[in-house]
C-alpha cells in the first residue's frame, strides 16, 4: 500500500463529507494529529482503528485498504463472479424471494475469500511498513548506545550509570535526526523532530565536554576557532538563503532582496576577519593562557628569589567554572643546595586573565601547585 495515496484518499473522503480532521477523529476515537499523518502520507492507522474509520468515511474496509471507490457496476459484477464460487448467490436470491432487504443488504456486504486474502495482505503490509522505521530506528541506537558507553565507561569519566545515561541521550540525537530525514518533506514533523535533534545533541555535547582534557582548548585554540568559525558561518549562509528564497518566492522587493544579500556578504567578511585576527593573536602566542604561565613565571622568580634554569617544569589550565581563571604549576628548586642535590619544590597561582587581558592574581600557595602537579602525574 502506498501511504500517499491512502492519506490522500481518507483526505478526499473526509472533505466530500465536510468533516474537519476533528470530526473525524472523534468517530474514530484517535486524535486529530493522528489523522493529519494519516492524510499526509506519514504512516498507518492501526489495524484495529481501520474498521471504524471506514465506516466513518462511509467506504467498505476493501475500498479503503484499496484507497479507491469501486463502482457499481464493477462491484455486482466481480461479487456476482465471485459469489458462484462462494455459494453465496443463493443467499441473495433467497433474501430477495422473501422481501428481506435488511438480509439482503447483509448479504452484499459479504466479501469473498480473494476480497479477504486482499485485505488480510494489505494489514499485514500496513503493519510491516509501520514496523519499518521502527526497526531502523532500533538498529540505529543500539549501536549508538554501546560506542558511546564504551567511550564514557573506560575513559574513566563516568561510572556505568552515567555512562548510560550519556549512551541514551546520543541515541535519542541520533534517531531524532533520522525521524527527520525521514519526514524532511513534511513541515510540521519537520519542526518536532528538529527541535528534539537540536535539543539532545546539545545536551550530549555539553555532557561529552567533561571528557576533554584540562587544557585541550588552549593547545588546539586555532582549530577551535577555525570549527566554530565554520559552524557560524554555515548557518548564517543557510539562514540568508532561506529569506531570499522564501521572498523571491512570495515576491517582494527586489532592493529589499539586495539588501539582504549584501548583509549576508557583510557578516560573512567579518566572521571571516574575526577568525583571521584570532589566528594571528594565536600564531603571536597572546593568548590568556600563555599570558597567565608568563606572568606566573615572572613572579615566581621574584618572589621566591630564583635563578631562570631553577624552574624545572611548568603546566596550566583552565579552570571550567571559571573560564577567564588559569591555574599554573611550577617544580622548582629553590636554593643553590637544592639545586645541587637535585630537590624539587612545588608552588602555583590562580591567575585570572579578562577579556582585556587585565591580570588579577587570585591566590598563590604550595597547595594549588600540588593539586595541579598531581593531575598530571596521574593523566
Amino acid at each position: 500500500m502506498d501511504a500517499k495515496r491512502f492519506g490522500a484518499f481518507i483526505s478526499e473522503r473526509r472533505k466530500e463529507h465536510h468533516m474537519t480532521q476533528a470530526d473525524l477523529a472523534g468517530k474514530v476515537g484517535v486524535t486529530d494529529k493522528a489523522v493529519s499523518r494519516w492524510e499526509r502520507g506519514l504512516g498507518f492507522p492501526d489495524i484495529n482503528t481501520m474498521e471504524p474509520l471506514a465506516e466513518a468515511l462511509d467506504v467498505s474496509l476493501l475500498e479503503l485498504m484499496r484507497s479507491e471507490m469501486q463502482t457499481t457496476e464493477g462491484a455486482n459484477v466481480k461479487k456476482d463472479e465471485a459469489a458462484e464460487k462462494d455459494g453465496t448467490v443463493e443467499m441473495n436470491e433467497a433474501a430477495e424471494k422473501n422481501g428481506m432487504a435488511e438480509k439482503r443488504e447483509k448479504a452484499e456486504k459479504k466479501y469473498t475469500s480473494a476480497e479477504v486474502t486482499e485485505m488480510m495482505q494489505s494489514m499485514e503490509e500496513i503493519r510491516k511498513q509501520q514496523q519499518h522505521q521502527d526497526k531502523i530506528a532500533g538498529y540505529l541506537a543500539i549501536p549508538v548506545i554501546l560506542l558511546i558507553v564504551a567511550v564514557f565507561k573506560f575513559s574513566g569519566h563516568a561510572n556505568l550509570g552515567g555512562a548510560l545515561f550519556a549512551g541514551l541521550l546520543g541515541a535519542g540525537a541520533a534517531v531524532s535526526g533520522y525521524y527527520l530525514w525521514v519526514n524532511r518533506e513534511d513541515k510540521e514533523s519537520k519542526r518536532i523532530y528538529g527541535f528534539f535533534t537540536i535539543t539532545l545533541t546539545g545536551i550530549f555535547f555539553t555532557i561529552c565536554s567533561f571528557l576533554v582534557p584540562d587544557g585541550f582548548w588552549e593547545q588546539h585554540r586555532q582549530e577551535a576557532s577555525l570549527i566554530t568559525c565554520l559552524v557560524n558561518l554555515a548557518i548564517v549562509i543557510y539562514a540568508f538563503g532561506f529569506a531570499v528564497k522564501r521572498m523571491c518566492k512570495e515576491k517582494k522587493n527586489p532592493v529589499l532582496i539586495a539588501v539582504v544579500v549584501v548583509l549576508e556578504i557583510l557578516i560573512t567578511a567579518w566572521t571571516l576577519h574575526g577568525f583571521a585576527a584570532r589566528s594571528i593573536e594565536n600564531a603571536m602566542g597572546t593568548s590568556k593562557g600563555d599570558v597567565a604561565e608568563q606572568y606566573a613565571t615572572q613572579l615566581l622568580l621574584n618572589e621566591k628569589n630564583l635563578e631562570e634554569d631553577w624552574i624545572r617544569g611548568y603546566s596550566y589550565v583552565q579552570i571550567d567554572l571559571h573560564p577567564d581563571i588559569y591555574r599554573v604549576g611550577f617544580s622548582y628548586y629553590a636554593d643553590q643546595k637544592d639545586a645541587e642535590v637535585g630537590k624539587e619544590s612545588i608552588y602555583g597561582y590562580d591567575i585570572q586573565v579578562d577579556s582585556d587581558y587585565k591580570i588579577t592574581i587570585k591566590e598563590g600557595s604550595s597547595a594549588i601547585g600540588m593539586d595541579l602537579w598531581s593531575e598530571k602525574i596521574e593523566g
